[in-house]
C-alpha cells in the first residue's frame, strides 16, 4: 500500500511538473530572505516557504520549481554562513528529491526541522562569534591602557558587554583571567623598561600602572623570582656576557 502511495504521489508531482509555473520567484527574491536566516527576522522565512507551499496547491508553480526554488534558498543559506557553520557534518535533508517523499507535506515537515535545526545553530555560533569580537576589542583596548586605572568593569563597559560574560569570555578567548592577563601585560611591560632604559623604578611603576612602588615591587618578585634591580642587574650581565 505504501509503494502504491509512493508511486501515486509520483505521478501525481510528475503531472504537475508538467505544467508550467504562473507564480515565479526571483533570485532577489530568495537572497532576500536568505539574508534574514539566522536572525531575529526569521519568521519571515517560515512565512516565505509557506507562500511558495500554498501557491503549489493551488497549482501556480510546479513541484520542480518550488524544490529548485528551496535548493537555491538552502544554497544561499550554506553560502552566507560557511565561515561559521561546518556543513560537512550536517545531514542535508534538501538534497533528497521531493519525488521521494510519500508526500509533499512529509517533504516540507522534513525541510523544515532542518532549517530550524540550523537556523538555532547559527544563533548560538554568531552569539559566540560577537563575543569573540568583542574580547579581541577588549585586548586593543587593554594593551593601550594598561598603564592606566584599568580593572575588568572599565573593560566590561567600553566594550558594552555584562560583567559576568565578559570575565567568562575572556578566559575561554584569552586561556586566562582578567586580572592575570593584565598583571602579566604590565610586567612584561616593565621588563623592557628595565632592560632598555636607565628609568627608576619607581617611574618604570608607575608608567606600567602601578602607582604604588613597593606594590609593584613585590608583584614583580613574585612573578619574577627577582627584585626589579636584580632582573637590571641580571639582563646587563647577560648582555655584557661574550657570545661563544
Amino acid at each position: 500500500q505504501k509503494e502504491n502511495q509512493k508511486k501515486n504521489q509520483k505521478e501525481e508531482n510528475e503531472n504537475n511538473s508538467s505544467r508550467e509555473s504562473v507564480f515565479e520567484v526571483s533570485e532577489d527574491e530568495i537572497d532576500q530572505y536568505v539574508q534574514l536566516f539566522g536572525t531575529s527576522k526569521w519568521e519571515q522565512n517560515d512565512k516565505f516557504i509557506k507562500n511558495l507551499c500554498y501557491n503549489v496547491r493551488c497549482g501556480k508553480i510546479t513541484p520542480e520549481d518550488f524544490e529548485h526554488a528551496i535548493q537555491c534558498f538552502v544554497e544561499g543559506i550554506e553560502k552566507s554562513y560557511q565561515n561559521l557553520i561546518d556543513f560537512s557534518n550536517t545531514t542535508l535533508l534538501h538534497h533528497k528529491s521531493i519525488y521521494e517523499y510519500n508526500s509533499g507535506s512529509k517533504y516540507i515537515e522534513n525541510l523544515m526541522e532542518w532549517l530550524n535545526e540550523l537556523h538555532g545553530r547559527i544563533i548560538s555560533e554568531f552569539s559566540d562569534f560577537k563575543n569573540k569580537q568583542k574580547i579581541q576589542l577588549a585586548l586593543i583596548y587593554i594593551k593601550k591602557n594598561y598603564n592606566k586605572d584599568l580593572n575588568m568593569a572599565v573593560v566590561s563597559n567600553y566594550i558594552s558587554m555584562n560583567y559576568s560574560l565578559f570575565s567568562f569570555a575572556f578566559k575561554q578567548y584569552t586561556g586566562t583571567y582578567f586580572v592575570q592577563y593584565l598583571k602579566d601585560l604590565r610586567i612584561a611591560k616593565a621588563k623592557e623598561l628595565l632592560e632598555k632604559t636607565e628609568k627608576k623604578i619607581v617611574e618604570i611603576s608607575n608608567e606600567v600602572g602601578y602607582e604604588n612602588e613597593k606594590h609593584f615591587m613585590k608583584i614583580f618578585k613574585h612573578h619574577c623570582g627577582v627584585s626589579p634591580s636584580e632582573y637590571r642587574k641580571n639582563s646587563y650581565v647577560r648582555k655584557s656576557k661574550p657570545v661563544d
